[in-house]
């Protein structure tokens, strides 16, 4: 069967993809960012503009990103939704008709249109709203911190790819070596067995070492194809196995000081994360408990009951506004238990929360450990 393509439009998309996804300042800012100019200690060109461009393009990442920003957003949202007074503005219009006695018509239909102005706003007695806010705020910060340990990831990835793919080419360019060398020695071993110096089976071990250095580069072939798509995938390319490295291997320096636990625990993406989830989960416990609590809210209304006749203009007449305030007290009885249940919860999420943390920082000190022991 033949090979199948993509069709002309997906696959001019996904071979411009990184140019399309963000803009120039975008592109600037993530180039300019920690995951990125880490890198250049390594005084190598190529890996470096390459982990910048799968800063760019990268669909992992963009995932990330996406979400991080879908969080901040809800959290502004909670803000002016818990802790800001809402108003309200609505408009109604009514068509009338009434029977004539004893005629069997109807009187001519009358429109009347009204208007309305509600405002209400729920006092934070207990800190409810406040604490709600600030979960999802830290929820947001947690975001964060994972796009920023994606960015690092990602620059990470294309490096070791990129460190992958010359270490391919390394390998296809010994076999091919190694393969022509075979290929001079079965020349020469043919010349003696034609002489008659060399026996059969020197002549069949040589075409054997030549077919085994084949198999060896055609192998190294596909590896090459396959670290050269992994590098492409990384950076939002369409993955063809085309690109090559065109640099050497950075020359490493002496390991610098990993610092003490502390300061580790201080700029991990991954544990400050977990931290702020640990948070956002202590704030979800006091929102849970307040909210079995007597809440307070202010309302005043404005209402143009309008008259007949009345026309658009006319809906917003201040002097004919109907005016009130009220101020209420409300505070649940019987729900079933969901306000119970939903405290005793937030209190499992927040030890689930506390042992995440704790997992993780455990993890961060085994990986630095690990790789300086390495």
């Amino acid at each position: 069967m033949g090979r199948r393509s993509l069709p002309l439009s997906i696959n001019f998309k996904l071979r411009h993809y990184p140019a399309d996804a963000i803009g120039a300042d975008r592109a600037a800012e993530l180039a300019a960012s920690p995951a990125a100019t880490w890198l250049d200690d390594l005084n190598s060109t190529e890996m470096s503009t390459m982990a910048r461009e799968a800063l760019a393009g990268s669909p992992q990442l963009q995932v990330v990103e996406a979400q991080y920003r879908a969080a901040r957003w809800r959290a502004r949202g909670a803000f002016g939704g818990n802790l800001l007074p809402s108003l309200r503005v609505g408009v109604d219009g009514t068509r009338s008709q009434e029977p004539i006695p004893g005629t069997g018509e109807r009187t001519h239909p009358e429109d009347v249109l009204s208007s309305s102005v509600v405002a209400s706003w729920e006092i934070d007695l207990w800190g409810r709203l406040t604490a709600a806010t600030m979960a999802a705020d830290l929820s947001a910060d947690a975001l964060e911190d994972d796009l920023n340990g994606a960015r690092l990831s990602v620059a990470g990835q294309a490096s070791i790819a990129w460190v992958d793919l010359i270490e391919g080419q390394q390998l296809l360019a010994l076999a091919t070596e190694d393969l022509q060398t075979r290929e001079r020695a079965l020349e020469l071993t043919q010349r003696r067995y034609d002489a008659g110096i060399a026996s059969s089976l020197n002549l069949r071990t040589a075409r054997s070492q030549v077919a085994s250095a084949r198999a060896q580069q055609a192998a190294a072939q596909d590896l090459v194809l396959v670290r050269s798509r992994r590098l492409q995938e990384i950076m939002g390319r369409y993955p063809d196995g085309t690109l090559r490295a065109e640099g050497e291997l950075p020359h490493l320096t002496a390991i610098a000081a990993a610092g003490a636990p502390a300061d580790l625990l201080e700029r991990r993406p991954d544990v400050l994360a977990a931290e702020n989830r640990m948070r956002a989960a202590g704030f979800r416990i006091h929102e849970a408990r307040a909210a079995m609590l007597p809440r307070l809210t202010l309302t005043g209304t404005a209402f143009n009951p309008g008259s007949p006749g009345n026309n658009v203009a006319d809906i917003d007449d201040s002097v004919n506004m109907i005016s009130n305030v009220v101020a209420g007290l409300t505070m649940p009885i019987f729900n079933g238990g969901a306000l119970l249940a939903e405290s005793r919860a937030s209190v499992a999420d927040r030890r689930a929360a506390a042992s995440s943390y704790v997992l993780t920082s455990i993890a961060a000190w085994r990986e630095v450990e690990g790789t300086i022991s390495a």
